[in-house]
C-alpha cells in the first residue's frame, strides 16, 4: 500500500504460487524501493522472495535458492546496497541463519556464523540494522530451552556471533536500530507470560531499557526506528481477554532520549 499524503491506496504487485507475504520494506528513493518475504504453498512450505519498485510497478526478483526458507528483514548498507535476513531449512530439516546481499546488480548469499548452541536446534534471524559506517547488527532467536536470543554482528565483511543480554528467562528479538557501533537498540519479548523487551548496547556492554505492558497474556515489540530530534519509537503489540476471547491490539512506545 501506498499513502500519498491523505490516504492509503493499494498498489498491485506479483504474487508466486499460491500465498505471498511481505515482511519488511526499505526506501532508497521514491523510484527505488524493495520489500522481502516468501511464497508457499501450504505455511509450513515457503522460499524467499523480493519485489522492487521501480517508480512504475513491483517486479519479482531473481535471488539465490537456498531450498525452503524466507527473508524477515532488509536494510541499506552504508554504500546504498542491501542486506537481507532471514531463515532457511538445512538438509538435516534444521532452520538456519540466512543473509542475502544485492550488490546493485544481483543477489547472492552472505555467509554468516552458526552459534555453537544452535549446530542441533533451529536458529532464525528475524531483523537487520546497517550503522551509517556499514556495520550490520542482526537479531533473531535459537530453540533452545528456554529459547535464547540470537545476535550476529558484520564488521568489514566478518560475521560474528554476539553476546546476548545476560537472562535466564525466554528472549525472543525481533527488532534492531543500529545507529553507531556504540548505540545499538534491540527490542522483542521476555519470559514465558511474555513482557516487552528493549536493551542498549554502548559498544561495550548491554544495558535493559524499562519498557511498558499493555496486556496480561501477551507483550511484544517487533520494531524500533528513531524520530529525529525526539527519540525512539518502539511498536508492537499486545493481546488482552474479553470475555472468552483474547484481542489482539497495537502497541506504539516513545522514547525521549536517545
Amino acid at each position: 500500500e501506498h499513502w500519498n499524503g491523505k490516504v492509503w491506496k493499494i498498489v498491485p504487485s506479483p504474487s508466486v504460487r499460491h500465498h505471498t507475504e511481505l515482511a519488511s520494506v526499505v526506501a532508497i528513493s521514491r523510484n527505488d524501493i524493495w520489500a522481502v518475504g516468501r511464497s508457499y504453498v501450504a505455511d509450513f512450505d515457503g522460499f524467499p522472495l523480493a519485489e522492487h519498485w521501480n517508480g512504475v510497478r513491483w517486479t519479482l526478483m531473481k535471488l539465490p535458492n537456498p531450498g525452503t526458507g524466507s527473508l524477515a528483514s532488509v536494510a541499506v548498507t552504508s554504500n546504498g546496497r542491501l542486506l537481507s535476513v532471514g531463515s532457511y531449512l538445512d538438509a538435516n530439516y534444521h532452520y538456519r541463519p540466512l543473509a542475502e546481499t544485492w550488490n546493485g546488480t544481483s543477489w547472492a548469499r552472505a555467509g554468516v556464523s552458526l552459534p555453537a548452541l544452535a549446530k542441533d536446534n533451529d536458529a532464525y534471524l528475524n531483523a537487520v540494522g546497517v550503522t551509517s559506517r556499514g556495520d550490520a547488527w542482526t537479531v533473531g532467536t535459537q530453540s533452545r530451552t528456554p529459547n535464547q536470543a540470537l545476535i550476529e554482528r558484520q564488521n568489514q565483511g566478518n560475521w560474528t556471533v554476539g553476546e546476548p543480554p545476560p537472562t535466564s528467562k525466554m528472549l525472543l528479538l525481533e527488532g534492531v536500530l543500529a545507529l553507531s557501533s556504540s548505540d545499538v537498540w534491540i527490542a522483542g519479548q521476555i519470559g514465558v507470560i511474555s513482557k516487552t523487551f528493549v536493551a542498549k548496547w554502548n559498544g561495550t556492554n548491554w544495558s535493559v531499557v524499562p519498557s511498558a505492558n499493555a496486556g496480561k497474556i501477551l507483550n511484544l515489540l517487533t520494531t524500533v526506528v528513531v524520530v529525529p530530534g525526539q527519540g525512539l519509537v518502539a511498536a508492537g503489540s499486545f493481546e488482552t481477554l474479553s470475555g472468552k476471547h483474547t484481542i489482539t491490539r497495537p502497541l506504539v512506545e516513545w522514547y525521549k532520549a536517545c
